[in-house]
């Protein structure tokens, strides 16, 4: 049987990409014009938050030693498909931790979210929603997200090197952050994982981005120079509070 904090170190499985899917750019037009800088000691702020929690003896899911139970036996050939493996993936197994750890917040799509609360009649769609399980502010969103399919060349973080090109990667996000007036978000291939910030610095509002967190990341070296997995970090982001 498996705790939560080892569920949270094991890396992705790997997709099961169809021979059929999809081919072109999902990135949407347009450039972030604001200022964009690294996100520092983001890898060692996840370990910190995992060091400092109070680990619940729960028991959230088993392993065989003959084989995988959580291989995927679901093939994908597009978005849609993307989102839901990486709901199962990722929403699912850190979502049933952080109800572990009391941390009162749940992965969702952006329709199971009050958006209107934020901004009546807002249109636009992301694809993965981080709401709240407070009463006091309840399906409130605290993050958006947003998932690109990672066998389209377009979508590979690899090719977005400097500043000027990520400014066009995560333009789409950064557009969903200030619309909603959220301060934190991702963007994802599955295999790949950046995430962002809103920081005031130097009398500015400007947008950090965390180092490119791969899914076969391992996270069990939680004191030394290996980076963690990418359910942790993404139960760590869904610990911080939205921005007011």
């Amino acid at each position: 049987m498996i705790t939560g904090r080892t569920l949270l170190r094991k890396p992705l499985p790997p997709l099961d990409i169809g021979p059929y899917h999809t081919t072109s750019s999902a990135l949407h037009e347009g450039r972030f014009l604001g200022t964009l800088h690294n996100w520092p000691d983001f890898f060692q702020d996840v370990k910190q938050f995992e060091n400092n929690q109070d680990w619940s003896p729960s028991l959230l899911g088993w392993s065989l030693q003959s084989r995988r139970v959580d291989a995927e036996f679901v093939a994908i050939g597009d978005e849609h498909g993307l989102q839901g493996r990486f709901q199962q993936s990722v929403g699912q197994v850190v979502g049933s931790v952080l109800n572990a750890q009391n941390i009162a917040v749940k992965f969702g799509d952006s329709k199971s979210a009050n958006i209107a609360s934020v901004y009546s009649g807002y249109t636009l769609t992301p694809d993965v929603a981080l709401i709240s399980t407070d009463p006091v502010d309840i399906d409130q969103i605290q993050a958006m997200w947003e998932l690109k399919s990672p066998w389209v060349n377009e979508h590979k973080f690899k090719k977005y090197p400097t500043a000027q090109r990520k400014a066009k990667l995560f333009a789409q996000l950064i557009g969903y952050m200030l619309d909603l007036q959220l301060r934190y978000g991702f963007i994802s291939t599955y295999d790949s994982t950046v995430f962002l910030r809103q920081v005031f610095k130097n009398g500015e509002w400007v947008v950090e981005y965390s180092p490119v967190v791969e899914a076969s990341f391992d996270g069990s070296d939680t004191m030394g120079n290996e980076p963690p997995s990418p359910r942790q970090c993404f139960a760590y982001l869904s610990s911080l509070k939205k921005m007011q």
